[in-house]
């Protein structure tokens, strides 16, 4: 549902901010086809905000942002994260339907609110997470919840990127 709120004041007939925010909850559990169930849903996703901020854009919003956030249940490098962080928006997988991005308008390129790796090479020592659960088999540290970002002004070339956050393991809880 689009709720209208603008900055400007009320004398003013230009609409200039609004944020676009989803939030969800990715199918769990390991596997090939579980991770294809992932990317599916979160290209859907993409879609769909995509579609609902292009749509703003032709009413006159001139600064439309789109925040994705929630709980992926897969690693910055499976195809479902992917799927957000590049332009192609597949994530390099095959999709048997193959739901695209944003059926119209403007495509968006979406930012992590967070390090994704260790930038400086070092994996041993590379500490950030966003759940950390301990069952049977030991504990285990891994990022796979999220928060991707993407505005207007930064797909236009006059970007500009969010604040760094921590996630916890529900990261829109965080936020």
């Amino acid at each position: 549902q689009i709720i209208p709120s603008s900055s400007s004041s009320s004398s003013s007939s230009i609409r200039d901010n609004i944020v676009v925010v989803a939030t969800t909850h990715l199918k769990a559990k390991e596997g090939t086809e579980n991770e294809r169930i992932r990317t599916s849903q979160a290209l859907e996703l993409r879609r769909k905000v995509e579609n609902v901020a292009n749509e703003l854009r032709t009413l006159g919003w001139e600064d439309v942002s789109i925040i994705l956030l929630g709980d992926w249940n897969a690693e910055p490098e499976d195809a479902s994260v992917r799927s957000i962080l590049e332009r192609r928006g597949n994530g390099g997988l095959e999709m048997d339907n193959d739901v695209g991005i944003g059926d119209k308008g403007m495509k968006w390129d979406f930012h992590s609110a967070y390090p994704l790796d260790d930038e400086n090479g070092d994996d041993e020592n590379y500490h950030f997470y966003t759940t950390w659960k301990t069952r049977k088999d030991g504990t285990k540290r891994r990022v796979i919840d999220y928060i991707f970002y993407s505005s207007a002004r930064s797909n236009d070339g006059n970007g500009r990127r969010g604040a760094l956050v921590t996630g916890a393991d529900e990261v829109g809880l965080s936020c």
